[in-house]
């Protein structure tokens, strides 16, 4: 198994993503699951009191 390519450059040899899929995917993921737990808390925050107050 090859460990060392004097060709590759820094952003290569540290595995470095310049499109920046992982901040994407982080980002988007967070917000998705900020709406679901809003769209929960809100379908519960309307039910009518079940004890009638």
């Amino acid at each position: 198994m090859q460990t060392y390519d004097a060709h590759k450059n820094t952003i290569e040899i540290r595995q470095g993503n310049r499109r920046m899929m992982n901040t994407r995917v982080l980002i988007i993921s967070t917000a998705l699951v900020v709406l679901v737990f809003a769209l929960i808390y809100f379908i519960f925050f309307i039910q009518p009191n079940p004890t009638g107050g």
